[in-house]
């Protein structure tokens, strides 16, 4: 495991205003450079992490209301380091309109062009994706905090309760 991720993963979370105000700094820089709005979701209760999110209609045109969204790309950036994930939730056609987790593959073409978008401006801002390889590792010296298994490498780095 590279060095850099092993000091990640054993530093603790940031929840300073200053890292708030970094990850507002992406949002903003990724809907200047990409030209589509782009939402900080700054709750990181249980989260070592906060989310920019791009939310999209069902012909995944973007829009600037979560009600009128049926897809989302959420980038996850971590506090405990200058590593950032990527993942798509949508809607299911089912009338209660509950999330399901998207797999990367079989995305749109406008969606992974999006997701290309924020992979260039993220690793301009010199942070460093983190793939589902990567993410999927379990680590030697970390524990879930509710039921004390062993933690994955997300689970430590983006969301301390689990994906």
């Amino acid at each position: 495991m590279d060095e850099h991720l092993k000091l990640a993963l054993s530093a603790s979370a940031n929840y300073s205003n200053n890292f708030v105000k970094v990850v507002q700094e992406l949002c903003d820089r990724l809907s200047q450079e990409i030209g589509v709005k782009f939402f900080r979701i700054g709750d990181m209760n249980y989260s070592s992490s906060q989310t920019i999110c791009l939310m999209l209609d069902e012909e995944y045109k973007p829009v600037n209301e979560r009600c009128n969204s049926s897809f989302w790309i959420n980038t996850f950036v971590s506090s405990k380091g200058s590593f950032y994930a990527i993942g798509c939730r949508a809607k299911d056609a089912n009338p209660s309109r509950t999330w399901r987790i998207v797999l990367d593959r079989g995305l749109n073409q406008e969606t992974q062009d999006y997701i290309r978008n924020i992979n260039a401006v993220l690793e301009a801002s010199d942070y460093i994706l983190l793939t589902k390889p990567v993410l999927s590792q379990i680590t030697s010296d970390h524990k879930t905090r509710l039921d004390k298994l062993p933690a994955t490498v997300f689970r430590v780095l983006f969301s301390e309760l689990g994906p």
